[in-house]
């Protein structure tokens, strides 16, 4: 449409023409038809009950697909917190000795971080590995592409490393305060208790279940 043209007023018009060339045969024939604006850019991922141009995919699914990604991630980072907080107790004299030594609860909480910032870099490698070997067989059974080559762009590198920061802090952040804030006498001892570490997991295991059953 020209710059200034209002879509209303446009397809008000639009009313106007099936009156006057298609309103006589509609009123004998009994049937109603009606002309319509649609984007461009709502033609792919749009109203699904129209015949588009070329097949589409209607965007709910993406919605649905994209809250279910997000739901097996924030398991993810539910099973290692679970597992981190509970190999706490495992750790309490590598902490005390490290704070024996000199090292400072930030020392010790960027170790912990980068430790689960470290998995996270491994295990998308390795889901990145997994999609280049299933996207052939993936592709026969979907017939939908996988464009993996979006993967290596700048972009695509940018928001890979972008997420694995994201999610090794996320998923480190708490064990890392809990293993760093340990003190040194009562580590070595085995005598740390990690107190409210227990609720926590108890809560965090609960949404662990929680959602499959909301996705």
């Amino acid at each position: 449409m020209k710059p200034g043209t209002e879509p209303a007023v446009f397809e008000g018009k639009l009313a106007q023409l099936v009156d006057k060339y298609l309103g006589k045969e509609l009123a004998e024939y009994g049937y109603e038809t009606a002309f319509f604006l649609q984007p461009v850019t709502n033609i792919h991922l749009g109203n699904q009950a129209l015949d588009s141009i070329k097949p589409g995919t209607d965007i709910r699914y993406l919605y649905i697909f994209g809250i279910v990604a997000l739901l097996l991630i924030a398991i993810g980072v539910i099973n290692y917190v679970n597992l981190a907080t509970a190999e706490a107790t495992e750790r309490n004299k590598e902490v005390g000795l490290r704070k024996a030594m000199g090292a400072g609860r930030i020392q010790l909480f960027g170790q912990f971080v980068s430790e689960s910032m470290l998995l996270t870099f491994a295990s998308t490698l390795l889901s990145i590995l997994a999609l280049y070997l299933i996207s052939p067989k993936f592709s026969s059974i979907s017939g939908v592409p996988l464009r993996l080559d979006l993967l290596v762009t700048p972009l695509g590198i940018t928001l890979i490393l972008a997420f694995v920061a994201l999610i090794g802090v996320l998923a480190g952040l708490y064990p890392s305060l809990i293993l760093s804030g340990m003190e040194p006498i009562k580590a070595l001892a085995n005598k740390t208790k990690m107190g409210g570490g227990a609720w926590v997991r108890k809560t965090l295991v609960v949404f662990q279940f929680l959602f499959p059953l909301v996705s």
